[in-house]
């Protein structure tokens, strides 16, 4: 009945499709979507054919999420206008822009690769090697890989320590947004630079730092989790706390105090979250959030730089949802009431050029970003924009609570990569900073790592006393051989097994080991066989 009264409202809008027709579409849409990234996955190295295969994945992709967007609009029951407002609209918005913004780098990889392309040899030679190696686009694992949990523990560990967070008698922590105390439970370690995007992307960006600050409490905030879960959505940014109208001297006192105060600054005037409270325990509103000073119990702070870099990604991923690109209410993005901007110095925190490729994909109305640029330039001025985009589309929209929490149904592991492509967007393959699980670029480490397991298996199958047996003759020192691989594979694919197979009692063991090696098999010219490999071909190996 909804989508049947909003289409009734929208006579002549092209949008207006059969419900039937555009699910078929979206299945269609899914299927070669499948079919694409599995050719891409064949990859093995960033050449012109990955970045055109990539491509490829970036056209589905968007046409899969216009499709989206016509769905929700048709069910949404009210006019286009009122629809614009919603969450779920601007997710499906901010998606869309992402991943124009990833089919748009791609096809720029692919000018730079193009070998009829006039340019000056030692800007192709960098450009050859940049993007057809692993150490050019500083990917070492798929995104940061998984993350250990002891660096996690130890970076929040540090930072209850530098910010004095720890209540002297109860199991509390202090919320600097909030201002109060809170169940440590609901307090995490948030970082300001992501942890996905690793730390070689990091120095990529900041330049290399000794120790690195990934972990870095410098690089962190400790926030109350009803809080987090919104600071990395395009709705709230950490700015300078200066006052309305700042003279040069107060500029200049934030700019060179060891002690640099901010505050919270709700950039997306329309949420629906505005009116809700924060937490159970707590009067506070979502919309008390804006122009709140942050609270801190030491003289301790994050780094201006990071600080900055996750005030213009929020601005990027919020211009992409309001979808507001040229408008006058662009500009309001980054301004407050009064016309003033939210960062109100300048500074030089991040690489000028990836601001300029920022500014150029949002417009003009954007440049005063640029107060924030450094004089040095980059290897890669798209870095910025490509974050941004894998930043949206890592995580599926949580559209009911603000999207950008992480969904329950655990998207984020890699091994439901392919499963996920009904309902959400994979992770690991949209994004040019993420490549897709089993990457053959780190074959040869993956190769080396096995290697070295099998090394290790092999040790400990001679001291338990599966000794590798030479026969009288090569094929039965073949089938010995092949055995003892079988062993090794049931090994890995059964850990129950691997106990009683080692060290349980030697008449329980495989029939066709020996437990000492003296003598040969005395049954036949071969040794018998497992029952598992009985039904399966000699060449399973």
């Amino acid at each position: 009945m909804q989508a049947a009264k909003g289409a009734q409202s929208r006579p002549s809008s092209p949008d207006v499709e059969p419900p039937a027709a555009l699910e078929n579409r979206k299945r269609s849409l899914n299927d070669s979507l499948k079919v694409a990234r599995k050719r891409l996955r064949d990859h093995g190295s960033f050449d012109a054919s990955y970045w055109t295969q990539s491509a490829r994945v970036g056209e589905i992709e968007i046409s899969k999420s216009e499709v989206q967007r016509k769905i929700s609009l048709q069910n949404f029951g009210g006019n286009e206008i009122e629809w614009q407002k919603t969450d779920e609209a601007k997710a499906i918005f901010e998606r869309i822009r992402a991943q124009e913004q990833a089919k748009k780098i791609c096809d720029l990889r692919i000018r730079d690769l193009d070998p009829k392309k006039p340019r000056r040899g030692l800007r192709a030679a960098f450009m050859k090697l940049f993007t057809t190696s692993k150490a050019g686009l500083n990917i070492v694992t798929p995104g940061a890989g998984r993350r250990d949990s002891r660096l996690q523990s130890a970076f929040r560990s540090e930072m209850i320590e530098k910010y004095n967070a720890k209540h002297s008698s109860e199991d509390w922590l202090w919320c600097p947004v909030l201002g109060d105390w809170c169940m440590s439970d609901y307090v995490v370690a948030a970082h300001l630079f992501a942890y996905m995007h690793g730390q070689a992307t990091m120095d990529a960006i900041f330049g290399a730092r000794r120790p690195p600050e990934l972990f870095s409490p410098r690089n962190g905030m400790l926030i109350s989790s009803f809080v987090e879960r919104y600071l990395d959505c395009g709705k709230l940014v950490i700015v300078p706390d200066l006052p309305e109208k700042p003279k040069l001297a107060e500029l200049l006192v934030w700019v060179n105090s060891d002690v640099r105060n901010s505050k919270i600054k709700v950039i997306d005037k329309s949420w629906v979250q505005l009116g809700k409270r924060i937490s159970p325990y707590h009067d506070l509103k979502y919309g008390d959030l804006d122009n709140r000073p942050l609270q801190f119990r030491s003289t301790f702070r994050p780094a201006a730089r990071y600080l900055y870099y996750h005030y213009c990604i929020q601005i990027l991923r919020s211009a992409w949802q309001q979808n507001s690109y040229g408008s006058p209410a662009a500009s309001q993005t980054m301004k407050d009431e009064s016309g003033k901007p939210f960062w109100g110095t300048t500074g030089r925190y991040l690489p000028r050029d990836m601001l300029l490729a920022i500014v150029e994909e949002l417009g003009h109305e954007y440049e005063q970003l640029l107060e924030g640029a450094s004089s040095t330039r980059s290897v890669d001025s798209q870095l910025l924009l490509d974050i941004g985009s894998k930043q949206v589309t890592f995580r599926r929209p949580a559209l009911n609570s603000g999207f950008g929490g992480q969904s329950d149904d655990g998207e984020d592991d890699e091994d439901e990569d392919e499963d996920d492509d009904e309902d959400g967007e994979n992770p690991n393959i949209t994004g040019i900073l993420s490549p897709p699980p089993g990457w053959p670029i780190y074959r040869s480490a993956i190769a080396k790592a096995t290697r070295e397991f099998l090394y290790i298996t092999n040790k400990v199958l001679d001291f338990a006393g599966f000794r590798l047996q030479e026969g009288p003759n090569p094929r039965q020192t073949l089938e010995h051989r092949r055995l003892r691989e079988f062993h090794i594979r049931r090994l890995i694919i059964d850990p129950a097994r691997r106990r009683t197979d080692l060290f349980g009692d030697p008449q329980h063991r495989y029939p066709s080991v020996e437990h000492s090696t003296s003598q040969p098999p005395s049954t036949g010219d071969t040794p018998s066989r497992p029952a598992e490999m009985q039904e399966s071909s000699s060449g399973a190996d």
